[in-house]
């Protein structure tokens, strides 16, 4: 469905995640061990005392505070992870088609000026017939390409460390010691292969 408000959407969510704070695996982890600590010592409803950033995180607090049991929370956090990647790479998939299509509808609006008979384009000089391609190749690579690329890296960096995620709530959830539950999330992030932009 590439309909406007589709379009629309891809391009907020883009901009959008050029102004979303960075992941801080080490902070993320830090919130992880003060809610296991906090849910052993004065029960799950004393997780609302504690300021948590991270969204998703957030919304699978609230569904372990309303009593569900631990497989339907893990269900559905995972589903609402699955969604999320699902989001970010078809608004990725939109961006990347606006960004190959920008330099053709430049070129196709400077094809229409260049045929048609009109005394004021035909005084014009070639350069200036050739504005709107440049226009469709500058908005490509200075707009639609950074991005293209932006989303990607929020779609990557959502399916190497969701789970991430998802394996501190269920800590929480069983009761885990707040030190075994730092070993536990210190042992997934050495399990995960190794990247160049890894912190």
């Amino acid at each position: 469905d590439y309909s406007p408000l589709r379009v629309a959407q891809a391009l907020k969510l883009g901009v959008s995640s050029f102004f979303k704070p960075g992941l801080r695996l080490t902070a993320l982890s830090q919130t992880f061990v003060q809610l296991a600590a906090l849910s052993r010592s004065d029960g799950f409803m004393a997780l609302e005392k504690l300021a948590v950033q991270d969204d998703f995180l957030q919304h699978g607090i609230k569904l372990t505070l309303k009593g569900g049991t631990e497989e339907k929370i893990l269900a559905i956090m995972n589903l609402k992870l699955q969604g999320q990647i699902h989001i970010l790479k078809q608004a990725a998939k939109i961006i990347y088609l606006l960004m190959l299509a920008a330099p053709l509808f430049g070129f196709i609006a400077t094809l229409i000026a260049v045929i048609y008979e009109n005394s004021i384009i035909q005084q014009m000089a070639l350069g200036a017939l050739l504005l709107p391609t440049l226009y469709g190749f500058i908005m490509a690579a200075c707009f639609f390409a950074p991005l293209y690329y932006r989303l990607g890296e929020e779609a990557n960096r959502e399916e190497r460390y969701g789970q991430f995620k998802i394996l501190g709530l269920k800590c929480i959830i069983q009761g885990e010691h707040p030190s075994v539950v730092q070993e536990k999330l210190i042992a997934f992030l050495s399990s995960l292969p190794k990247l160049k932009h890894d912190k």
